[in-house]
């Protein structure tokens, strides 16, 4: 029963609305036509997925941040680069068997590698494959898209120099961020990734502007 307290307790630490002082990272745009540099939300914090908060709990250094550097705060992408995420997102595709997860939200968990999941197991297996090859945590950021009216779907988002790029399930091609059609729902903070995000206004040109910032 603490356990479960303690996983509601972490999911409610970052409600929207937060003041403004107190968020995880700074996701600004800057005003157009303008000669001063006027900057302006992009995001708010959100409520965690509950299953994120309870694989945090498992995983917790799946769940800070690693190999952040300030000087290049976007991996450079290269041809090495990009055979790597064709490559996890193909074979991770191929190692485990689509299975749901029983429905409800306290029911959903999300687990690494295992040999039946759900989009939730595929993406964060992704990311643990990429975090060991090297890249930064804050190039790979887990994201709910709007699947259908009723459902969510996670994916993986790399942002790298030459774009952001989306790793699905549901697909063995990597695609750039821009050509999806699905709204980002929600969206890890790149500098913090226990916690989430959710764009202020969630049209494709400004969810391009929130992850190539």
């Amino acid at each position: 029963m603490r356990g479960l307290l303690k996983i509601v307790a972490m999911s409610l630490v970052f409600l929207p609305g937060i003041a403004l002082a107190s968020l995880p990272e700074a996701l600004f745009e800057p005003q157009k036509n303008s000669k001063s540099l006027v900057l302006t939300l992009a995001a708010r914090p959100v409520m965690s997925p509950f299953a994120h908060v309870r694989f945090c709990m498992q995983h917790p250094t799946q769940c800070s941040r690693q190999r952040v550097s300030l000087r290049k705060p976007k991996v450079a992408m290269t041809q090495q680069r990009l055979a790597e995420l064709e490559g996890i997102n193909r074979s991770v595709n191929a190692s485990i068997v689509a299975q749901p997860d029983p429905g409800g939200p306290f029911n959903d968990r999300w687990t690494l590698f295992p040999k039946a999941g759900d989009c939730d197991d595929y993406a964060v297996s992704k990311r643990a494959r990429l975090l060991e090859l090297g890249w930064p945590s804050s190039s790979l950021l887990l994201a709910q898209f709007s699947h259908t009216a009723e459902e969510s779907h996670l994916v993986l988002v790399v942002r790298t120099s030459g774009g952001s790029f989306v790793l699905d399930n549901l697909a063995n091609s990597i695609r750039p961020l821009k050509t999806v059609a699905h709204r980002i729902e929600k969206i890890q903070s790149a500098t913090a990734p226990e916690l989430w995000l959710r764009p202020v206004n969630p049209q494709p040109e400004l969810r391009v502007t929130l992850l190539s910032f």
